[in-house]
């Protein structure tokens, strides 16, 4: 598909972008940690405003992470820091209003007014989360796997969830967890399915026991895959990413994969490889049945730059492996 190269200056530096969201007019709005703001571009690459600033304020961000773009009208910012939800209006990109939340957000996807949350409260033993605008109501649902609460060596990346939203509730994708679990609207598990592994690292049985007898932080992140992204596209079926890490001392590079589930869940297209360099975190995004893919690499005629790809999926070449029910996982 498309390659758009973004727009850079002295004020408006992509240090370190670590997440992309995409709009309803196909803009992209990037998490950039040094500035601790939040920069919107046009599909054509053009810088267009800014979101935040670093502070504790409203409005302000220390930890900036995922955002969720509302057609093309509003925007979500997830602040991990101060555990905050920020809504901005994009026309003028001022804030409307902030929300408290509790536990760990690692995703954030709209479906109409309600903003669907992959969240980790492990107090409450809860992994989704739904914030619902038009009443400001937050509640937490669905239980985390048994693994999440047994395993306490692993990376912390061990325990992210990636949330795709259904006409009868969301579907879940957890790291450590080699499969999909489907909760109705209230939070209880109606199916659970494994996904096969086959090129990426998935799960390994013994993880947590590797996990104990490592000598550094590089071999635990080698352990086992990252949920990175999860999708419902037009088909019904779901578009899965994983991402495995590779530590070498402060820089964290990762290869990408994506598994297409089928819409009747019997077999998955599996471990399809994302085509991005290592230079950087891997940032991506689903507008549809596109996926996009913030690339960040060093070229000699121009520095660092800073890519957005575009890419369709083709399964007309792919390797099908059945799918078979997922194991009792839950608390």
């Amino acid at each position: 598909g498309d390659s758009i190269v973004l727009e850079e200056s002295d004020s408006t530096i992509l240090a370190r972008p670590i997440m992309m969201s995409v709009d309803t007019r196909g803009s992209y709005y990037v998490t950039e940690m040094v500035t601790r703001q939040v920069f919107q571009y046009s599909h054509h690459g053009r810088y267009t405003r800014r979101f935040g600033h670093k502070g504790a304020g409203p409005g302000e961000f220390e930890q900036p992470f995922r955002t969720a773009a509302i057609g093309d009208s509003l925007l979500i910012v997830v602040d991990r820091s101060q555990r905050r939800l920020s809504r901005f209006n994009v026309r003028s990109g001022d804030l409307i209003t902030t929300r408290q939340y509790d536990g760990i957000v690692y995703s954030a996807i709209p479906r109409g007014d309600v903003i669907w949350l992959g969240s980790l409260n492990m107090e409450k033993g809860t992994a989704l989360a739904r914030w619902d605008l038009r009443t400001d109501s937050l509640s937490y649902l669905g239980a985390m796997p048994q693994r999440h609460l047994a395993s306490r060596t692993l990376p912390s990346m061990r325990l992210s969830v990636m949330v795709a939203p259904l006409d009868s509730g969301a579907a879940a994708l957890f790291s450590g967890f080699d499969g999909v679990i489907f909760f109705d609207r209230q939070g209880l598990v109606v199916r659970s399915v494994q996904l096969p592994v086959v090129r990426r690292r998935g799960s390994p049985a013994d993880a947590e026991a590797r996990a104990r007898a490592s000598r550094s932080p590089a071999e635990r992140y080698a352990i086992l895959s990252t949920a990175g992204h999860l999708q419902r596209l037009a088909d019904g079926s779901f578009a899965a990413m994983h991402f495995d890490f590779s530590l070498a001392g402060q820089r964290l590079t990762a290869k990408g994969f994506v598994t297409v589930l089928k819409a009747d869940l019997s077999a998955a297209c599996v471990d399809g490889v994302i085509p991005f360099s290592s230079d950087a975190q891997p940032a991506v995004d689903f507008r549809g049945d596109t996926l996009f893919v913030l690339d960040q690499f060093v070229t000699e005629a121009d520095g660092v730059l800073s890519v957005v790809r575009a890419w369709t999926l083709d399964l007309s070449e792919c390797d099908w492996q059945p799918v078979q029910e997922g194991t009792p996982y839950a608390r």
